[in-house]
């Protein structure tokens, strides 16, 4: 069955003969992208879409977790991250560098994750994130530091 072949149920797309677990394990997944964090990395009707498209070519047979393997690199939200991550970093002073405005430190950090993370093809993972806020870290606080470390690694 083709994605052309679906039946609005709601907000949610689903196959026309889709099974009451499948229905059931959709709603589960945009119902923990809206309200856990996924939602500030990613568009969640564009994830909904994209898990569908993944369940029906996986197979029922598939898990659910590997059908989330497969998402994300289509439908990121980099602006919901950025405001996310400025807005946090401003209520954290601590995290600072000394010597740096908060307001032009904390927008310079947001928006060159916000670039890494647009710019990324893949499936973001924790490890990944966490390289790209101790890049984006570094561009801001010392960006000749930040040529010695990463180079062209990031492309930017």
């Amino acid at each position: 069955m083709t994605l052309a072949m679906t039946l609005a149920l709601g907000f949610f797309a689903l196959p026309v003969k889709a099974e009451t677990s499948q229905v059931d394990e959709i709603q589960k997944f945009s119902q923990d992208c809206r309200e856990g964090k996924m939602h500030l990395y990613f568009d969640c009707s564009c994830l909904k879409d994209e898990y569908i498209e993944h369940r029906e070519k996986l197979g029922l047979d598939a898990s659910p977790s590997l059908v989330r393997s497969y998402l994300g690199a289509n439908c990121k939200n980099g602006d919901g991250i950025a405001a996310q991550m400025n807005e946090k970093c401003l209520k954290q002073p601590a995290y600072l560098p000394k010597g740096h405005d908060p307001e032009t430190f904390c927008s310079c950090y947001s928006r060159n994750f916000k670039s890494l993370f647009e710019r990324w093809d893949g499936v973001m993972q924790p490890t990944l994130e966490v390289q790209f806020k101790s890049a984006a870290r570094l561009k801001c606080q010392d960006p000749e530091a930040y040529k010695k470390v990463y180079g062209d690694r990031f492309g930017q």
